[in-house]
């Protein structure tokens, strides 16, 4: 879980920081441009600001320098292969589970925070739907409006339903959608009025705002804690608001000063009433934001650029807000080297991995030999099977350490550590007693290991083989040979060699 959250954490480090860019680059090009870019375009451009915030394209910009420019030293050999040492590890624990990183645990609490998120979305969702199965088909004057509005707009299918429980007309649903207007409205707003009401909720349907919304909502819930998300997709929902209306306009037909007062009217009426959260967008949400729009409904607006130019500012603001500059390097011959060194430490790792991966399954192999134990003996065997051994291996001369090692031997010969001592013995042993001692090892003890992956079996076969070579006897060593390629080819020696490297070495072998 450690490695997972440290690539979050880079992630959400990227993120807070090119969102940020982002959000005031696109907030400068929104300044500069002012009343000339349609509330589309600038809808647009921050949602650019959201692009950048869940994914960034990573550019090198060579006029950028890094702070340092000495080479990093880079170690030819990895430090495990340099640690590998002839002598097994004394160690009987298995390895411990890594302690959980800060980082770890914030990723935990931003993933509660992504399920809280994501269950008030369903909750909001599921009451949606259950008000409008519970709200009346539409009739009268508002369904006439609408379907009339429908054919002329483009947008037919669109259901108009009614309901006591809502505050101010409200759009749902982006595959089927359904405009929810609250009982008494029609009798609130005039014709031309409620006109541009049906219309502005058609110019969400013709723009697909609900899928924008609910693309909006998703990402917000994923990014809660990124402010510019927040700020994005709150200046991107009044542009688009305000794009519906002037489209509403236009398409209702009525002036700019009687749809101005229906909003005051519509704004008056929804106030006090209760409101009710609904997946959808509503219209009659008062405060700061109304008195802009009341204000832009009134007044004629500045004469926009036009779509060709906005357009241009559009892809102007990607091609700025998107990439993301990251530092390059400025000499081409700095370049050729570090990628000349990489080369050269590639290739030895290379090299090595076939080795690393043989040594990661030996240990594996010997933890899973270790874990056998535990099965079978108490924690007290296995503490004093562990300090036998131990304190056997102290003994400086061979007939000391063999004596050492003989309660072990007849108390637990089943115990892996026993294994281990026959082999250590045998290493020390010459003639008759090195081979008996390597025959009881691969007869009793050929699935033991030592715990930096050495396999009792497979070297005792091995130390056979070399004797019998030492000794003219060929047909008992390429038998011993021929053991190890068909079942040990994957073993390992002490000094974490492949057994099979070795007897391709022999003089025999070669």
């Amino acid at each position: 879980m450690n490695a997972v959250a440290t690539d979050w954490m880079a992630w959400v480090q990227t993120s807070l920081i090119d969102g940020c860019i982002a959000w005031f680059v696109v907030s400068v090009l929104w300044k500069l441009a002012g009343s000339r870019l349609a509330p589309r375009a600038g809808a647009a451009l921050f949602a650019l600001v959201l692009v950048k915030c869940v994914v960034s394209l990573p550019v090198a910009v060579p006029l950028l320098r890094q702070a340092s420019t000495a080479s990093p030293t880079m170690d030819p050999e990895p430090a495990a292969v340099r640690a590998a040492t002839m002598e097994p590890v004394a160690v009987i624990d298995l390895p411990q589970r890594d302690q959980m990183q800060p980082g770890s645990w914030l990723m935990l609490a931003w993933f509660g925070g992504v399920l809280l998120g994501t269950a008030r979305v369903g909750w909001l969702w599921w009451r949606t739907r259950l008000l409008i199965r519970e709200s009346r088909t539409g009739t009268g004057d508002e369904a006439g409006e609408l379907a009339m509005l429908a054919r002329r707009m483009g947008c037919e299918g669109v259901a108009v339903r009614t309901s006591s429980r809502l505050h101010s007309p409200a759009l749902a649903g982006w595959w089927r959608p359904v405009l929810l207007l609250p009982e008494g409205l029609t009798g609130r707003l005039d014709r031309e009025q409620l006109r541009w009401v049906l219309a502005h909720e058609l110019a969400h349907v013709r723009a697909r705002d609900v899928l924008w919304q609910w693309t909006e909502t998703l990402l917000r819930v994923a990014l809660f804690f990124h402010p510019a998300v927040w700020l994005a997709s709150a200046q991107s929902a009044r542009l688009r608001e305000r794009a519906c209306d002037e489209e509403a306009l236009r398409w209702s037909g009525a002036s700019r000063q009687v749809c101005a007062r229906g909003f005051v009217s519509l704004i008056e009426w929804t106030h006090g009433r209760p409101r009710v959260a609904i997946a959808g967008l509503g219209m009659g949400r008062a405060g700061r934001e109304a008195k802009h729009r009341i204000c832009a409904l009134a007044s004629e607006p500045a004469r926009a650029c036009g779509a060709r130019w906005q357009r241009l500012l559009v892809v102007i603001g990607a091609a700025l807000v998107l990439p993301s500059l990251r530092p390059g390097h400025a000499q081409e011959s700095r370049v050729a080297e570090l990628e000349k060194r990489v080369a050269e430490l590639e290739a030895k790792l290379k090299a090595k991995s076939r080795l690393d991966a043989l040594r990661e399954k030996a240990v594996q192999r010997s933890h899973g030999r270790v874990e056998a134990d535990q099965r079978r003996f108490t924690a007290e065997q296995l503490r004093e099977i562990e300090g036998m051994y131990q304190s056997a291996k102290q003994a400086a001369v061979t007939d000391e350490m063999a004596a050492a090692f003989q309660p072990l031997m007849e108390k637990y010969p089943a115990a892996n550590r026993t294994g281990c001592a026959v082999l250590l013995l045998a290493r020390l042993k010459t003639g008759a007693g090195r081979t008996d001692l390597l025959q009881r090892a691969i007869k009793e003890h050929g699935d033991a290991y030592f715990l930096d992956g050495t396999n009792v079996g497979g070297v005792a076969r091995l130390m056979l083989a070399q004797d019998a070579e030492t000794a003219g006897r060929d047909a008992d060593a390429r038998r011993w040979r021929d053991e190890i390629r068909r079942d040990y080819a994957g073993e390992l020696d002490f000094g974490a060699v492949p057994l099979v490297d070795i007897l391709g070495k022999s003089p025999a072998a070669r």
